[in-house]
Order: structure tokens, then C-alpha cells, then sequence
């Protein structure tokens, strides 16, 4: 008789060994998907931050590319045309707009990092090369104003001679035109040989 009570209670017991293992089934499948959706939204958050890792390069190289515009446009002591100075302008406007998305960009993503949960040392560290690379460029773009306001009042000079000179030029002109009339000024005499001489 007991040998059929401990032949009930096997199913028993391997009935309830199989729930405890379905409860841990159950648990490991959660926890799988829990980890699935944190891997997939720290994915996105590095594919978007490499995306803007990206955007930022793209508008360094085309910083870089304006700024040399900008240098062979001024390079030598000429005088600079007024297309010249249109193009410099232009490309002065569009570095501003580029490194000010770039900082927004950056500050957006050091926003993000802080508030993600994920912390990657890589990511901090290619976004503190980037505001490096940021700040070099900034400098770089100073003392292309500084030289470019240098230039500027070489032209503001010689803009001031060439006012100048046309001054001069304007009184000379008049002086001259003044002297070539007096010379020009014709005096009649008319009178009797001996009236005109007496006169003298």
C-alpha cells in the first residue's frame, strides 16, 4: 500500500518541480525581453548619436572649405572686388549658421547622454573630441575675422586715399580751369595810338 501512495505522489512531485520551472521559464523570457528592448533603445541612442556625430564632421569639412574660400579670396594686398567681398560675406554667414547647428547638436547630445541610462566611456570621449574640435575650429574662425577685419581697414584706408586724391583732384581742377580762363580773358583797347599809349 505504500509502495501505491509513493507511486501517486510521483506525479506529485514532478508536477510541482515542473511549475517551479515554469514560473522561472516565465521569468528568464521577461527578463530576455527586458534586455531585448533596453539593447534595442541603446542602439538607437548610439546610431543617433553617431548620426549626429556625422552631421557634425559634415559641417566641420564644409566650415573647412569656406574658411579657405575666405583666405583665397583675401590672400595678397590687393584691393578686394566687390564679388570678392559678396563671397566672403556669404561664406562668413554660413560658418556662423554651421558652427551654431554644431553647438546645438553638441549640446543636444551631452543632453541626451546624461539622461540615457546607458553610459558608454567611448561615446563621452568622441563627444569631448568633437567640442575639441569645435573650440579649435572656433579659434580658427577668430583670428580668420581678426585678419579679415585687418583687411578690412586696409580697404577702409585706401577707400579714404582715393577720396582723397579725387578731392585734390576735383580742386586742382578747378584751379587749373580757373587759370586757363584768365588766360583765355581777352582785353580790347580801341581808341587813337596816342589816347592808347597815354594810358599805359
Amino acid at each position: 500500500m505504500y509502495r501505491y501512495i509513493f507511486l501517486l505522489l510521483i506525479p506529485l512531485f514532478v508536477a510541482c518541480g515542473q511549475s517551479g520551472d515554469k514560473k522561472k521559464l516565465e521569468e528568464l523570457k521577461q527578463q530576455n525581453q527586458m534586455l531585448k528592448a533596453r539593447t534595442e533603445t541603446q542602439d538607437s541612442v548610439i546610431n543617433m548619436m553617431a548620426s549626429s556625430f556625422n552631421n557634425i564632421e559634415e559641417n566641420l569639412a564644409t566650415i573647412r572649405a569656406k574658411e579657405n574660400v575666405i583666405t583665397r579670396s583675401t590672400s595678397g594686398n590687393k584691393e578686394l572686388a566687390e564679388d570678392a567681398r559678396n563671397r566672403i560675406n556669404r561664406s562668413i554667414s554660413i560658418i556662423n549658421s554651421l558652427m551654431e547647428q554644431n553647438r546645438n547638436t553638441i549640446e543636444s547630445l551631452e543632453q541626451q547622454l546624461k539622461k540615457s541610462k546607458y553610459q558608454n566611456s567611448k561615446v563621452r570621449r568622441m563627444l569631448n573630441l568633437i567640442r575639441d574640435q569645435l573650440h579649435e575650429k572656433e579659434a580658427e574662425i577668430v583670428e580668420l575675422k581678426k585678419k579679415l577685419g585687418k583687411l578690412n581697414i586696409k580697404v577702409d584706408d585706401l577707400n579714404a586715399r582715393v577720396d582723397y586724391l579725387k578731392e585734390q583732384n576735383t580742386y586742382k581742377d578747378k584751379i587749373i580751369n580757373e587759370q586757363i580762363d584768365k588766360l583765355n580773358k581777352v582785353y580790347y583797347a580801341y581808341g587813337t595810338k596816342k589816347n592808347l599809349r597815354k594810358t599805359m
